[in-house]
Order: structure tokens, then C-alpha cells, then sequence
């Protein structure tokens, strides 16, 4: 008998020599015509093969499988299953398995079988999602580098959720440009959290002033993913910042300094919650009166009203600040004139605002010079 014969010859073989069997053994079911009699006793000896005790041989299978569509459904589905070294080219390849089957696949299998499906080409949203929900770092990184991936914004949101804290998949996403400002705010945020526990373990600072430089990092990211010109994202940033209490006279005052309008505008109408049309309204006047009517419908501290003052009006004297370039090079001038406008609030006292406004006015004379020099260590 056909099958018999076969099984005898496997019986008898190395592993190799079993697989190169079962290869001619696959090339023959897909390429050759037979009869229905042979076809079944081809079927029959390749089920059997599933049971071979070496990957290596159960591997060739899969690997004569993996590109055709006319693979037999049992043999297809059952290699599926099996370790991730012999499912992996059918899972990756396959145009014979359904998006379904496939979904139902990332919950049953392993991590090493979500890899393999994150390999396919032409991922839908279905199963991206799919993968984004279940599947570990290693497959959200192979599905984030697969080009012909259609990944939703939702299902970076779940990654970004499940996965923050690992270092190589917020690069993954942060190097797209896909991913929302909000999505870009929180993986900063895992950042910041775990450049602070990195110091805090290796004891390189004093734990104040681990805790005041990671605040200062953190300010400096938020504004840096906040400044969009889409007010939508800005508010969806403040909102997130406003339910957990992040919304604080030091992280304005970076927004001023920095010309950021749009944020600090949205900010306080956040927390004062008066429209975003009355607040602008209120902070036009030059006065100061409709600035600090608003500024005690915010909830901060009463002391932080002189500094954000001394800094809108001189942004307001300045006039808008039209580019990114126009707010580094004005940076410096801004903050040492806000400086001297404050002084004159409080009382030449050095309190923690102008302690932090002297702080922004080294940090911005820093950028401007790494502008105007290419940066140092790029020079040297």
C-alpha cells in the first residue's frame, strides 16, 4: 500500500532524511495530479506524520504548507497548534487561514505563536487588535515593525496602556507618527517614571532633587507633545493632566515662558471651568483684572498669581511667537524679563517662583546656545 510503504521509509530514516521525505511527500499531495484513491492514502500518511516526535520533521511540513492555498484544512490547523518553532511558518504565511481563525489563534496560543501572526503581511484591524489586546512586548514590537499592518489608534492606546513601561516598545511607538499627542504623553510619562527610578536605585542624586529634576523632565514633555496646532489635543492632554492634579502654576509658567498660549489657555479654562472664547476674552484685558477675576475660579495657589501675571504681560508685549524658532531664540529675552517683572510682584524676596523662573532663564540660555552652536559635543 502507498501509505504503508511510505511510513516505512520514515521508519526507518534520521530525522534529516524524514524530513526531506515528508517535503516530497507535501510537493506531491500540491503539485501532482492523483486519483481519489492515492490522494486519501497521501492525506492519511501526512497525519500520521504529525505525530513524529522531531520538530525538525513536523517543521518541513509546515514549511512545504505555508504558501498555498490548497493546503488540506486538517493537517493546515493541527500544525497551527503545535510548538511555536513548527507553527510559526504557517502562521505567518498561510493565505488558507481565516482573519478569524487567526484571532481565536492569539488567544489560544503562545506568545511565540503571536509573533509568528504578527509577521503576516496585510494585517487588518481586526487582528491587530487582536494582537494589540493579548499578545506580549515581543509580538507588539514584530507587529509595530510590520509595515503592511493596519493598526488602529485604539489598539496603540492598548498597547501604549499594557505596555509603558517597557523601554523598546515606547521607542517602537514613539517613532511613530501615527501615535496621538495623548499617547505620546503618557509613553513620556512611563519615561520619566522610569529614568527617576533608575537614578533613585543607582543613588546618583539626593531624592529631592531626583524628585524636582523629574518634574522639571516630565514639564518639559508634556509641553513639548502638548504644543499641536490642534486645540483638541492640547484640551484631551490638559483634561488627563487636570484629573491628576498635574495642572500646576510651575508647569503654566513653562507654558508661558515657551509662548505656548493654546496650553495655558486651555489649562485654565480646565480649571476654572469658563469657556475657552470668555477666558481668552478675560486674559486680553491688559489690566490684570480679568486675569486674576479667572485666576481665583482656578483652585491654585494664591501666590503663583504674581508669576503667571508678570509672565503673560510680557508675553502679551512681545506679541505672538510664530514658529518654534522665534521661541527658542526668544526664550532667554522672555524669562529674564519676567524675571525683572516679578521682582517688582515680590519684592525682590527669592521665592519658589523665582527661584524656578532663574532656573528657566539658564535652561533657555542653554538651548539657545546649543541652537546657535549645533550643540557641543556634535562641534567637538
Amino acid at each position: 500500500m502507498y501509505v504503508r510503504r511510505f511510513l516505512s521509509r520514515l521508519e526507518q530514516g534520521s530525522a534529516a532524511e524524514r524530513a526531506d521525505v515528508v517535503s516530497a511527500l507535501a510537493d506531491l499531495y500540491l503539485t501532482k495530479e492523483l486519483d481519489e484513491t492515492k490522494r486519501a492514502q497521501v492525506l492519511t500518511a501526512m497525519l500520521a506524520v504529525l505525530d513524529d516526535p522531531a520538530p525538525r520533521v513536523r517543521k518541513a511540513l509546515a514549511e512545504s504548507f505555508a504558501d498555498s492555498f490548497h493546503a488540506p484544512q486538517p493537517i493546515l490547523l493541527a500544525l497551527c497548534e503545535d510548538i511555536s518553532e513548527v507553527a510559526a511558518p504557517v502562521l505567518s504565511r498561510s493565505p488558507a487561514l481565516s482573519e478569524g481563525w487567526l484571532v481565536d489563534m492569539c488567544g489560544a496560543g503562545e506568545e511565540g505563536h503571536r509573533v509568528a501572526i504578527a509577521r503576516r503581511k496585510d494585517i487588518g484591524v481586526p487582528l491587530a487588535a487582536a494582537l494589540a489586546e493579548i499578545g506580549g512586548v515581543p509580538s507588539a514590537l514584530v507587529l509595530l515593525s510590520n509595515s503592511s499592518a493596519q493598526v488602529a489608534r485604539s489598539s496603540l492606546a492598548r498597547m501604549v496602556e499594557r505596555h509603558r513601561d517597557d523601554a523598546r516598545l515606547r521607542s517602537a511607538l514613539l517613532a511613530r507618527s501615527d501615535l496621538s499627542p495623548m499617547m505620546r504623553h503618557r509613553l513620556l510619562g512611563g519615561l520619566s517614571e522610569a529614568l527617576g527610578t533608575m537614578i533613585a536605585e543607582r543613588g546618583w542624586l539626593t531624592g529631592d532633587r531626583t524628585s524636582r529634576l523629574m518634574n522639571e523632565v516630565q514639564e518639559r514633555a508634556v509641553l513639548h507633545v502638548a504644543d499641536v496646532p490642534d486645540c483638541a489635543d492640547t484640551d484631551a492632554i490638559v483634561a488627563e493632566l487636570h484629573a491628576k492634579k498635574e495642572l500646576t502654576v510651575t508647569l503654566m509658567l513653562r507654558a508661558l515662558v515657551r509662548g505656548q498660549m493654546t496650553f495655558f489657555v486651555s489649562a485654565i479654562a480646565s480649571l476654572s471651568r469658563v469657556p475657552r472664547k470668555r477666558v481668552v476674552s478675560l486674559l486680553g484685558d491688559r489690566s490684570g483684572d480679568g486675569f486674576r477675576s479667572i485666576y481665583r475660579k482656578t483652585g491654585l495657589p494664591a501666590d503663583g498669581a504674581g508669576a503667571l501675571w508678570a509672565a503673560l504681560d510680557v508675553l502679551f508685549e512681545m506679541g505672538p511667537l510664530d514658529n518654534q524658532q522665534e521661541q527658542l531664540t526668544a526664550g532667554r529675552r522672555m524669562v529674564e524679563r519676567v524675571l525683572t517683572r516679578y521682582e517688582t510682584v515680590c519684592g525682590g524676596e527669592v521665592d519658589a517662583f523665582y527661584a524656578l523662573l532663574t532656573r528657566l532663564a539658564a535652561d533657555e540660555a542653554r538651548a539657545e546656545a546649543r541652537e546657535a552652536t549645533g550643540g557641543y559635543f556634535r562641534a567637538a
